[in-house]
C-alpha cells in the first residue's frame, strides 16, 4: 500500500533537541554542517523537525566533554543518554489524565461556543480544535499549562501543541486545525481552552463523533453505526478476545478498530489503520495514544490490494466503499480476478490476504456481491467457499445506515483449513433484528452480542434446522441457520441467507389452532376492557395557579439522585452460574415496566463493592444516556437484590419529618411520565450523541403535590387508564397475529375458506 504520509514516531525541533540535552542550539547547527550522517529532517509546520529514534542513534556515541558533564555523569556519559533520560523524565511527570467528570455538560458548552463563535468557520473546524485540546490536556500537563498561561494567544497554542504532536509522532496542528482560529477573538479562544480541559477522554470520545457525523456525508465517509461495528469488530475477533494485532483496512472514523480493541480488553493488541482522510486519521491516532495503544496509521489513498507490505493481521475490519471501480495496476488474486467496474470481492481478497493464517476478516458488502450473476464474481465465491474460506454471512437492513439505503451484509472470512464437504457456513438474516427509540431516529442494531456468540460459535447450531433469536423491541426476530459447503454449491454459490432461510410451513391443524387462540386472546382482552370503567374528571375552581393545599417542590429535595458508577463496567457482567446479581441497564427500563428477558448479571463478590448502588424498595430509575424519558419503579423481586449502571440514574423518595415518605412513588412516575415533564426533561438533556440528562438537572425539576389521599386518588384514576390501553393493545395485537396466521395459511394452501363462516362480500348487512 503506497503512502502519501507516514508519522511513525515521535519528531523534536534543534531548539527542543538544545534544551533537551543541555547544549547551545549553534553546536547542532553545527553537527549538521561537520556530520553529513546527521539525521535527514523534515519541514513540518514552517520547523525542521527531526525523528527523536534516529537522534538518540546518532547521539548514543557522541561522548559528553568532562567540563560539561552534570552531576552524577561519569566518563561514558553520552548525548544520547542525556536525551534517553529526558524522554524518560519527561513520560513521567506526563501520566495520562482521564478527566470529564463534567463532559457532558462541557459538550453543551462547546457545541453553543462552536455554533455562536469563530466566524467564518464551520461548527466541525471548532470541534476539531477542541478535540486536539484535550488530546494536549490528557497526555502532557506541561504543555497544557503553557497553553492555559498563553490567554487565548493563537501563536503560543499552535507552538506548544506542535511540540506535544511532534513528542507523539502525530501530524502537526498548527496548520492543519489551530491556524483556522487565527483571526477569531482572543477571549473566545480562552473559553475554548477552558471547555477542553473539562472534556477528557470520555468527552474526546463524544466530540469525536459529532465531527464524524458533521463531516461524514457521504457514502464513502459515514459513521459506521456503533452497533455494527461491534457486530462486525466481535466476528472478527475469537471468543476469548485475545488477539495480538488489529487492522482497519478504510478507516473512515476509527469507529470499527476502536470497537475491535475495546472487545479485545485486557489484552491490548497493536492496531494499524489505513484511511485517506487525513484529518480523521489524525484524530484515530489521538484517541490510540490515549489508550496507550501500539499502533501505526497511514494516510493513503490507494487501495489495500496494492500494499506492498506482507504483514498479516489476527483480526481484519473494513467498511469500504461499495461498487467502486477496480483501481491500481494488475494484483495477484488468489480467488480469481475481480470485474474492472466492480471491487466489492477485491476487498474482501484483499481483507483475506491482510488476515493472518490463524485470524479472521469480518468485511461489510453490499448484498449484491452475494449473488451477482456476473461470471468473474460468481467463480470468486465458488473459490471462497470451495476453499473453505467462507465461515458466515449476516444480512443487515440497509436503514440502519446513514447516507445509504442499500441493504448490507457483513462477510466473514477466515484462511482455509478444512476440506469443503467438512466445512459449515452460518447464514443469519437479521434485517428485522433492529429496534427505533422515536420515529425520527434511525433504527439500531440490536444485540450484536446475539448474533455474534452464535456466529463465533456454530456447533450450538443443528446444521440445516433454522433457529430464533428475539430480543424485546426488535421488529423481528434474527434467524439463523448453517449449512455445508455443499449445499451452497447446489444453489450456485448464492450467499444470501434468504436462500437457506426458507419459511417453514406449519401444517393446516396447527395454523388453524393458532389462529383460534388468537381470537381467543383478542376476546379476552376486550371482556378485560369493558370490566375497566373510564375515570371520569370534574373541571376544578382554581383561584389561584395551583390548588390550594398544594406544594411545589424541587425533585431534589423530595429524592436522593444518584447515577450508577462507571466502575461498574461490561468487564465485572458475566452470565456463569456464580452471577446471581441482576445489573439493570437502560434496554431493561421501559415507561412504567422493567423488562427482564435478557438482563445481565454479576458475582456476588463483585456486587459486594457496589452496596452504595443497591436498589430498594419503591425506587425509580431513570435512563440517563439516550431515552431519558424512560422511567419505572424497581419491581419487588429486584429491590435490595439489583445494581444499575452508569448510564441510569435512581431516585429514592426522602422520609419526611412525620417518618413518611415525601411522595407517592407511583404519583411520582406518572408526574414524571406526563407529556409535559418528559417534553422538559428531552429539553433540559443535553443534545449530542445521544440525549443525557444529569442529577443536577433532575433535581432541578419542579414537582407539584397534593394531599397524599390526592396522590393515591390520581394514581387510580391514571392506571385504570392504562390498564385500558394494555388491554386495546393486547387485542390489536392479537388481531394482527390472527391476520397474519390466517394470510399465511390462505395464502399457502394449508387453510381454505369454511363456506360456513359467511364471509362479507362487500356489502353492508345488517
Amino acid at each position: 500500500m503506497s503512502e502519501l504520509s507516514q508519522q511513525p514516531g515521535e519528531r523534536m525541533t534543534a531548539h527542543e533537541l538544545a534544551s533537551a540535552i543541555d547544549i547551545d542550539v549553534s553546536s547542532i547547527a553545527n553537527w549538521r554542517r561537520r556530520h553529513p550522517d546527521f539525521p535527514k529532517g523534515i519541514v513540518q509546520n514552517r520547523s525542521q523537525t527531526y525523528d527523536v529514534n534516529d537522534l538518540t542513534i546518532w547521539l548514543d556515541p557522541r561522548r559528553v566533554p568532562h567540563p560539561r558533564w552534570h552531576a552524577g555523569e561519569t566518563a561514558d556519559a553520552s548525548y544520547g543518554r542525556r536525551l534517553r533520560h529526558h524522554l524518560a523524565a519527561r513520560q513521567v511527570v506526563t501520566a495520562p489524565r482521564e478527566g470529564g467528570e463534567r463532559h457532558a455538560q462541557a459538550v453543551r458548552e462547546l457545541t453553543s461556543l462552536a455554533k455562536r463563535s469563530f466566524p467564518g468557520l464551520q461548527p466541525a473546524q471548532v470541534l476539531d480544535a477542541a478535540l486536539s485540546l484535550t488530546f494536549i490536556w490528557v497526555m502532557d500537563i506541561d504543555a497544557w499549562n503553557d497553553i492555559e498561561a498563553s490567554a487565548g494567544q493563537i501563536g503560543t497554542v499552535i507552538r506548544v501543541a506542535d511540540g506535544v504532536a511532534r513528542r507523539y509522532g502525530l501530524a502537526p496542528m498548527g496548520d492543519g486545525v489551530f491556524r483556522n482560529l487565527s483571526r477569531s477573538r482572543v477571549d473566545d479562544i480562552g473559553r475554548l481552552v477552558r471547555i477542553s480541559s473539562q472534556l477528557g477522554k470520555p468527552g474526546f470520545q463524544t466530540v469525536s463523533h459529532l465531527v464524524a457525523d458533521a463531516v461524514g456525508t457521504a457514502a464513502s465517509n459515514y459513521r459506521t453505526p456503533q452497533e455494527v461495528s461491534a457486530l462486525i469488530a466481535a466476528c472478527a475477533l475469537p471468543v476469548t478476545g485475545r488477539v495480538a494485532s488489529i487492522a482497519d483496512l478504510y478507516c473512515r472514523h476509527g469507529e470499527m478498530a476502536v470497537a475491535a480493541v475495546d472487545s479485545a480488553v485486557p489484552h491490548s493488541p497493536s492496531v494499524q489503520v489505513f484511511g485517506p482522510d487525513s484529518a480523521a486519521i489524525q484524530r484515530v491516532r489521538m484517541r490510540l495514544v490515549m489508550s496507550g495503544l501500539r499502533h501505526d496509521a497511514l494516510v493513503t489513498d490507494s487501495d489495500p490490494w496494492q500494499r506492498r507490505s506482507t504483514t498479516t493481521f489476527d483480526a481484519v475490519v473494513v467498511n469500504p466503499p461499495f461498487n467502486q471501480m477496480l483501481s491500481g495496476d494488475s494484483a495477484s488474486w488468489e480467488y480469481g480476478n475481480p470485474p474492472e467496474h466492480r471491487a466489492n470481492l477485491a476487498w474482501a481478497q484483499a481483507a483475506l490476504a491482510a488476515t493472518s493464517s490463524r485470524g479472521k476478516a469480518a468485511i461489510l458488502m453490499p448484498v449484491s456481491a452475494a449473488a451477482s450473476g456476473d461470471n468473474s464474481e460468481i467463480a470468486i465465491r465458488e473459490a471462497l467457499v470451495d476453499r473453505g474460506a467462507v465461515r458466515a454471512v449476516i444480512r443487515l437492513s440497509g436503514d440502519l445506515f446513514p447516507n445509504s439505503s442499500a441493504d448490507a451484509m457483513i462477510w466473514v472470512l477466515q484462511h482455509p483449513q478444512i476440506r469443503r464437504d467438512e466445512n459449515q457456513i452460518v447464514f443469519v438474516d437479521a434485517t428485522g433484528f433492529k429496534s427505533k427509540t422515536s420515529e425520527r431516529e434511525r433504527p439500531r442494531l440490536t444485540d450484536p452480542s446475539a448474533i455474534a456468540d452464535l456466529v463465533r460459535e456454530p456447533h450450538n447450531l443443528t446444521p440445516e434446522v433454522p433457529r430464533e433469536v428475539n430480543r424485546t423491541g426488535a421488529v423481528s426476530p434474527a434467524r439463523f441457520v448453517v449449512v455445508s459447503a455443499n449445499v451452497v454449491a447446489d444453489h450456485d454459490y448464492a450467499l444470501t441467507p434468504h436462500t437457506y432461510l426458507r419459511d417453514s410451513r406449519v401444517g393446516g391443524n396447527t395454523a388453524l389452532s393458532h389462529v383460534e387462540d388468537h381470537d381467543r386472546d383478542s376476546s379476552s382482552a376486550l371482556r378485560r376492557l369493558n370490566g375497566i370503567a373510564p375515570t371520569t374528571a370534574a373541571v376544578r375552581g382554581l383561584a389561584d395557579e395551583w390548588p390550594d393545599g398544594w406544594k411545589r417542590r424541587p425533585l431534589g429535595e423530595l429524592c436522593d439522585i444518584k447515577s450508577g458508577t462507571s466502575r461498574l463496567t461490561r468487564s465485572k457482567l458475566n452470565r456463569s452460574e456464580n452471577a446471581r446479581v441482576p445489573v439493570l441497564r437502560p434496554g431493561n427500563v421501559k415507561a412504567r415496566r422493567i423488562v427482564t428477558d435478557d438482563i445481565d448479571h454479576t458475582t456476588d463478590d463483585t456486587a459486594a463493592r457496589f452496596d452504595a448502588y443497591r436498589l430498594r424498595q419503591n425506587d425509580l430509575l431513570v435512563v440517563r444516556v439516550g431515552q431519558v424519558q424512560d422511567i419505572a419503579l424497581v419491581p419487588d423481586m429486584m429491590h435490595d437484590h439489583a445494581l444499575y449502571d452508569s448510564n441510569l440514574t435512581r431516585l429514592r423518595i426522602k422520609i419526611n419529618d412525620e417518618g413518611l415518605p415525601a411522595i407517592d412513588p407511583r404519583y411520582l412516575l406518572e408526574f414524571l411520565l406526563s407529556r409535559a415533564t418528559t417534553a422538559r426533561i428531552r429539553a433540559t438533556a443535553s443534545a449530542h450523541i445521544a440525549p443525557t440528562i444529569s442529577a443536577a438537572a433532575l433535581a432541578d425539576l419542579t414537582v407539584p403535590i397534593p394531599s397524599l389521599a390526592e396522590q393515591q386518588s390520581v394514581v387510580t384514576a391514571l392506571v385504570d387508564r392504562e390498564s385500558r390501553i394494555e388491554s386495546l393493545r393486547a387485542a390489536l395485537h392479537a388481531e394482527e397475529n390472527a391476520r397474519d396466521m390466517l394470510a399465511d395459511g390462505l395464502l399457502g394452501g394449508e387453510l381454505a375458506m369454511d363456506e360456513g363462516s359467511n364471509p362479507r362480500d362487500g356489502s353492508d348487512k345488517d
